[in-house]
């Protein structure tokens, strides 16, 4: 026995030793274990709380952990006392903050699809932004600028279209200012369930009434350039300058300004007809005039005719012979000489607008180039000149004086200054001199 124990007494000994390094070491790798533990707890629980913010999951007031300090112990749902007492606690703890992380990557994972679809709805190239580039953490960033980026150019896109439909309505005559808020607020919308929603813009009546009066100016534009070719074509008897075949077409302002000019043109010869018409009317006038005279002219002629019947048959009862043996027929003046000086006649009829009297002498008494004194009541009127002569009467053209103050029964001599012998053998004075310097 004593043998077998000094054998032994070194194998216990180094037994001993060993158990007391084995035992230091288990202690310290124990220790290392907890630090680990205690790491891993306090990640957790950090993440949890990282994630739970504006999630609205409550995860972060169930995951929770506290390190062991000097004098205290670690506590929290993920502390060793918690797994120690209740395991199946302890996994769910952990369970929810796993949870949470999967529900917030589905969370990322959707609205990234969901962005990308918006993009594509609003027409964004499909190539241009795919939902990897939103969930991956290094392009993110980059491809959220992409889409909000795009959603802007439609936002002014979309404002700039609006600005374009309410300037151009008040040209079409449309009301689109009182009907504006149609394009910036969707309608809402109950369901069966009475729950709200929002539905689409009700702007498909406003466009529609937009769209009717554009078709409106459009027919009116139409109808105006019908009329104009229309017009165009009917007045055919004009030699129109306007191409109205441009009246479709960008060169429209140069056909309606040659329109214009053709108007002016056409007004010009509408003025000059009226002018024709009332000149023609005063000629109708005066020649009416005329032939009122004529007409006294001719009775006066009849009733001399009588007359000289009359005196015939006297001549004939006296015994006188009608052959030319006892009368001695008139002949017509053919020179100055002929004249008989104090021959005297009156003014038949007086025409103010072309400056000539009718007298009552004819051939037997006047000849062209003769010129007239003419006086009423014993006053001087004026001088006249003989341009024409006939049988009964003459017409003499006013040289002296004024034709408004001489009237019909105005006496008429033959003036005592007459003009050379060739103007006395016929020679007409030019029309409308009157600047004389014979006087009486």
């Amino acid at each position: 026995m004593a043998k077998l124990g000094k054998i032994l007494a070194p194998i216990v000994a180094v037994l001993a030793v060993a158990a007391a390094v084995l035992s230091f070491l288990v202690s310290n790798r124990r220790a290392d274990f907890v630090g680990r533990a205690a790491i891993l707890s306090s990640g957790v629980a950090a993440v949890a709380q990282k994630l739970d913010v504006q999630s609205g999951s409550g995860v972060s007031s169930q995951v929770t952990f506290t390190p062991a300090a000097p004098g205290t112990k670690e506590s929290g749902s993920l502390a060793w006392a918690s797994y120690k007492t209740d395991k199946g606690g302890f996994q769910k703890t952990v369970d929810s903050a796993v949870n949470l992380a999967a529900s917030l990557n589905a969370q990322r994972n959707l609205l990234a699809q969901t962005m990308v679809e918006m993009a594509i709805e609003l027409r964004l190239p499909e190539s241009e932004l795919a939902t990897e580039k939103l969930t991956d953490l290094n392009s993110y960033e980059k491809g959220a600028a992409q889409a909000k980026a795009h959603a802007a150019a439609i936002r002014e896109r979309d404002d700039l279209m609006l600005a374009t439909l309410e300037a151009s309505s008040a040209t079409v005559g449309f009301g689109f200012a009182n009907n504006k808020d149609v394009f910036l607020a969707r309608a809402k919308r109950i369901d069966e369930n009475g729950e709200e929603s929002l539905g689409s813009f009700d702007c498909q009546g406003v466009l529609e009434g937009y769209a009717s009066a554009v078709t409106l100016v459009k027919k009116r534009q139409d109808d105006f350039a019908s009329t104009l070719r229309e017009g165009v074509a009917a007045v055919n008897s004009y030699d129109w300058s306007a191409d109205v075949s441009a009246l479709d077409s960008t060169r429209y302002g140069s056909a309606l300004n040659d329109m214009k000019n053709d108007f002016s043109g056409i007004n010009s010869k509408l003025v000059l007809l009226k002018t024709t018409q009332e000149e023609l009317k005063s000629v109708q006038a005066e020649k009416e005039k005329l032939e009122e005279g004529n007409a006294e002219l001719i009775a006066s002629a009849e009733k001399a005719e009588k007359e000289i019947a009359a005196l015939r048959k006297k001549m004939t009862d006296l015994g006188i012979s009608d052959d030319g043996a006892g009368v001695v027929e008139a002949k017509a003046v053919s020179s100055y000489d002929d004249l008989d000086k104090t021959l005297q006649g009156r003014v038949l009829l007086s025409n103010e607008e072309w400056n000539y009297v009718i007298v009552d002498l004819g051939n037997t008494s006047l000849m062209k180039g003769v010129r007239l004194a003419i006086s009423s009541q014993g006053k001087f009127l004026g001088t006249a000149e003989v341009t024409e002569v006939q049988d009964k009467v003459s017409l003499a053209e006013l040289i002296r004086g004024s034709i408004e103050t001489i009237p019909v029964g105005a006496q008429v001599i033959i003036s005592s200054q007459q003009k050379g012998d060739e103007a006395a053998a016929g020679r007409v004075r030019p029309q409308g001199d009157n600047s004389s310097t014979d006087g009486e």
